[in-house]
């Protein structure tokens, strides 16, 4: 920590009676140097000193996350800043037109509000999601109106130093002072915001594992966050809830028992062939054999020879008569 940020802080925490643990002195080893001048360690880093009004703003969204409101109408001013939708403050970027015409073309037909996730586990996790970044996004517009803020204070304050005491100016201090306080309460509220947020959705990833209702899940996902343990308090009727889901199911297996891809595919009934207008061929319309139907198909070849044996001979005069029947 720097010496001046230390000297200032080491003041604040004097007159503001707050707690700040001393800092952690280097181990030394009973090996290093008694009396020579040797090599000493870097001194730790000291941590900035914990401040419990900050710590209960930030929590407050801490009892029930899953229901907390995002914005609120006392801290709209700190947290808006002009020009936020814009600069990508307020939402998480919506998705391509086209990217959502080929992961999920039905979602992607109509008007763009439409576009959405196809199972409803994935449109909760994005939901949660987008709460988170929304709460981020409030804390950097805080840390606008904060910048603002310090900004025209230091000036003032150059101004005091050099002019001497001047009543306006010194009332316009005060004024940025308390302003800048409300600032970083509405910051801590929406840091706040988003942490539970992204416990709730590490809470619902894990809670899809399981065969609980959507109406049970909302038990866990509404519990006080804990910084402890990721389920907390409610992690005692967890057991209660897991056994009656596995319960029920069992017994709807058992009642209602799923059919396989196999036993229903050899279920189903054979519808029979169509009936042919045609009569079946006798016995004696058989099919040729195969090896007939490749001498219909495809005549064999005779020699010249035996070309002229069978072509008919022109009849002579010495030919034999047939004998005449008597």
């Amino acid at each position: 920590m720097d010496a001046e940020l230390f000297r200032i802080l080491s003041k604040a925490v004097e007159e503001l009676n707050l707690q700040w643990a001393p800092p952690e002195e280097p181990e030394r080893s009973r090996l290093d140097e008694w009396f020579l001048p040797g090599r000493r360690q870097a001194p730790r880093q000291r941590a900035a000193p914990f401040f419990p009004e900050v710590h209960v703003e930030l929590t407050k969204s801490w009892h029930a996350p899953y229901s907390a409101r995002l914005r609120t109408s006392q801290q709209s001013a700190p947290t808006s800043v002009d020009g936020s939708s814009e600069k990508g403050y307020d939402s998480l970027p919506p998705l391509e037109e086209a990217v959502a015409a080929h992961l999920c073309p039905p979602a992607a037909v109509g008007c763009k509000t439409k576009r959405a996730l196809p199972s409803k586990p994935c449109r909760t996790t994005s939901a949660l999601a987008g709460r988170a970044y929304t709460s981020a996004g409030q804390a950097a517009s805080s840390l606008h109106t904060m910048a603002i803020l310090q900004m025209f204070q230091a000036k003032l304050l150059r101004a005091l130093d050099e002019s001497g005491f001047d009543a306006p100016a010194f009332r316009d201090l005060r004024s940025a002072t308390d302003l800048a306080l409300r600032a970083t309460k509405a910051t801590a509220q929406a840091i706040g915001r988003s942490m539970a947020s992204l416990v709730v959705l590490e809470c619902h990833l894990w809670l899809n594992l399981t065969e609980i209702k959507d109406t049970d899940k909302t038990a866990f996902l509404d519990a006080p966050v804990s910084p402890l343990v990721l389920f907390g308090p409610a992690i005692e009727g967890f057991t209660e809830r897991f056994t009656a889901a596995q319960k029920s199911s069992q017994a709807m297996r058992h009642f209602l028992p799923k059919r396989s891809s196999s036993t229903s595919a050899s279920s189903r009934p054979r519808t029979a062939p169509a009936q042919q207008s045609k009569p079946a061929p006798s016995t004696a319309q058989a099919a040729p054999a195969p090896k007939e139907q490749r001498r219909r198909a495809r005549p064999a070849r005779r020699s010249s020879f035996q070309r002229q044996r069978q072509a008919p001979r022109p009849k002579t005069e010495l030919d034999p008569k047939p004998p005449k029947s008597s």
